[in-house]
Order: structure tokens, then sequence, then C-alpha cells
């Protein structure tokens, strides 16, 4: 299972190059900044990403990949690899977000919600202070170690939390806290996620969109107030942004008074449509016409049945270079020849 905003590029699944947001470039610092197809500077960016997208397998291929031939695997490449293979099994969120084009071989099985894991019972009792006003998940990833980060995100994140003393807020954090953490805080170097954005204690779930845990905020109906630091959370972000599903802080410029306003943003007056509004999403999130299992389930049993092959005409895409699958080669070979007539 492959991001969605990565892998098309290169099995040639005909998606314009600059109708989404990539993964690469500056990460947006309003809400105002997600991805605008009319604006020429994000599709300038979104140009950077496709180029580096399309030949990052190559320089993997040249210097990392060789790697493998330790352990037993003498020759690999991503081109080879794409070529063969029968299906994209994607786990993005493929029917919310921004449009794009889908081919025969690509199968979207994201949408994904399993029943809630009950909740430990020792986090009952602070969950269920009968004085909070609801609870506040604040979670960053298991990537993210709190150790290595900047004192300016730090103390971001313990001055503004020590302000919503109305709430009760669960923060994941890998580090030593400071000596006076205040009661309305827990702090956990890990939390059973599933477990509290399910409560329905919980009011907001601070995080990284990394995209389980959009996934599982979709699945619960939270709102969110979403800090992408690498990846794809970048896209995540923005397309949670452009659905009016969250807001956004940035890593690099984070400060505590931004976070507390992106924070009260949610919790204020405006909680009750968002929260609605969240709720319908996940209704529509997992509408469809058979299980993300059931469909994975039944294509992965169509190529073992067919000894392979998947899909009835493989996409003739997959045998041409970037270059060719955009017309790029024509274009400058009209060019070359005009050019050349005109001397």
């Amino acid at each position: 299972m492959i991001n969605y905003d990565f892998v098309p590029y290169l099995r040639g699944d005909a998606r314009h190059i600059l109708q989404r947001p990539t993964n690469i470039g500056p990460l947006p610092t309003k809400d105002s900044d997600v991805y605008d197809v009319t604006s020429f500077y994000h599709r300038l960016m979104a140009s950077f990403g496709i180029i580096d997208i399309v030949y990052t397998p190559w320089g993997s291929n040249s210097f990392y990949l060789n790697n493998l031939r330790r352990y037993g695997i003498p020759e690999f490449d991503f081109s080879s690899f794409h070529q063969g293979s029968s299906f994209l099994f994607c786990e993005t969120s493929d029917r919310l977000g921004f449009p794009t084009t889908e081919v025969t071989d690509f199968k979207g099985i994201g949408p994904h919600c399993p029943p809630p894991l009950p909740l430990p019972a020792e986090w009952e009792p602070f969950l269920n202070d009968p004085t909070s006003k609801g609870t506040i998940f604040v979670s960053l990833g298991s990537n993210t170690k709190w150790d290595h980060a900047p004192e300016y995100l730090k103390t971001a994140f313990w001055t503004a939390l020590r302000n919503f003393t109305a709430y009760r807020i669960v923060f994941t954090y890998d580090a030593d806290p400071p000596n006076d953490v205040p009661p309305h805080l827990k702090v956990s170097k890990w939390a059973p996620q599933r477990a509290l954005l399910a409560h329905p204690t919980t009011k907001l779930f601070v995080s990284h969109s990394g995209l389980k845990s959009v996934n599982e905020a979709l699945c619960a109906g939270v709102p969110l107030v979403l800090m992408p630091i690498f990846a794809e959370q970048k896209v995540n972000a923005e397309f949670m942004v452009a659905q009016g599903r969250a807001t956004l802080i940035n890593k690099w410029t984070l400060t505590a008074e931004a976070l507390q306003n992106a924070i009260q943003s949610q919790l204020g007056p405006a909680w009750p449509q968002l929260k609605a509004k969240a709720a319908r999403y996940a209704k529509i999130y997992v509408d469809r016409i058979a299980r993300p299992s059931a469909v994975s389930a039944f294509y992965a049993e169509r190529v073992a049945k067919t000894g392979g092959r998947g899909t009835t005409w493989p996409k003739a895409a997959l045998n041409l270079y970037f270059l060719q699958v955009w017309g790029i080669d024509i274009f400058v070979g009209v060019i070359g020849l005009i050019v050349i007539l005109s001397v």
C-alpha cells in the first residue's frame, strides 16, 4: 500500500502533473496557502515536486539499491517493479480531496474504519473529569522525537497548552517533560490513539497530519489542528484544510500565540458546526459499494487466478519514459524542426 500522491507519476496513471499538490515545496503557513491551480507559484512548486518524484527512483537505483545485493537480491529497479506489478493498492483517501484521475489498475483501499478499541481503564478518570469541558488530544506521530525538537517548538506547545485549563489535554511526548506540568495535562510517551479519538469527550486532535492519523481522525469525526512535518503530511494537511476540516500551523514559524489561536478557533463558537461537518464526512468517507478489505481481497485473488496479469489491458504508458508520456519529446522535436527550417 503506497501513498497515491507519489506513485501514479511513475506508473503512467494519466494524472495531470499540476492538478494537485505534491509532497515537495514549502509548508503552508496559513489556511489560505492550500494548493490553488490558478496560482503560478503553486504550479511552479508542483512542477519541482514532480521532477523530484520522477527522478528520485533513478537516484535510488543508481546509489542506494546497490546495497540490496548484500541481501541476495542481485537486480532491482523501480521501472521494472512498476511494469511488472498488477495493481496499485493505495490507502490514501481516494474519494475526498482534490480531484484526480484513476485508472483500471488503481484500487483505493484507504477508507477503512474498524471499530474503535476500548479505552484502557486507567485513562477513564482523567478523560471523564466532570469539571472538564472536553478532551484535547495532541500527538505529532511516532517519528517526532521531542528530544531533537528546537526549543521554540517545545516552548510554543508547553506555553499554549498550559492555558487551556478548562479542558483535559493528552499530550504524547517522548522527552522529559517540565517539572511543573499542570494537572489538566496528561503527558505520556504513548497513547491509545484510536480509542482517544473515538471517546465522547474528545473535542479536538492536534496532529502532524500523517496518513494514518488523518484516516483515524476522519473515521472518528474529530476537528483538527494540523502541523505537517515531512513527507506526505503536507498534502494531507492541504487536503483537510481545503475541505474545511482543519486549520493549519507551521513548524517553522510556530509561536505559543499561534498555537493557542489555532486551538481556540476550533474550540470556540464554531465547534458545533465543525463537529457536525466532521461527523458528516465520516459517513461519506466509509460510504462505499464494498469494504476496502473485500476490494483488495477480490483483486489479489484475481491476480492469483490470472497468473499475475490482473487487468485485461495493461497501460502502454508503463513502457514509456516520463517525457514520452507527456509528449515532451514530440514538442521538443517540433520546436527543433522549426528552428532548423528557419535557419
